[in-house]
């Protein structure tokens, strides 16, 4: 009950500028439980905020390894293409591909508009 009474009783942001005058101008004094209660609550805050940012950290640490795998992905794909043979990716005109045994293309005139 008395936890209560004593949270009703603590300043909201409503009327906390009536606080901070009570306070500035000596009509209400702090009591130790006051300012104790007060750094809890800041202290609360704090941790708060902290738990966020580390919240955030973590989330930036996995957008940058999935950056970093896509690209790691991308390099090992141009490796890859880089390392077929040449032939076979443009075969000479006349001859048939390895993988595809396709007879020739026949030979048309290239296209005047082109």
């Amino acid at each position: 009950m008395a936890a209560m009474v004593a949270h009703h009783n603590a300043p909201t942001r409503d009327n906390f500028e009536e606080f901070k005058h009570e306070v500035q101008s000596g009509q209400k004094r702090l009591t130790t439980d006051d300012w104790l209660r007060g750094m809890q609550i800041q202290k609360s805050e704090i941790d708060d905020q902290r738990q966020s940012k580390v919240e955030l950290g973590r989330a930036l640490q996995l957008i940058g390894v999935l950056a970093a795998l896509g690209v790691v992905l991308q390099i090992i794909a141009l490796v890859q293409i880089r390392k077929a043979p040449r032939e076979r990716l443009h075969p000479k005109p006349g001859e048939a591909s390895a993988p595809d045994s396709s007879p020739p293309p026949e030979e048309t005139q290239p296209n005047p508009r082109l």
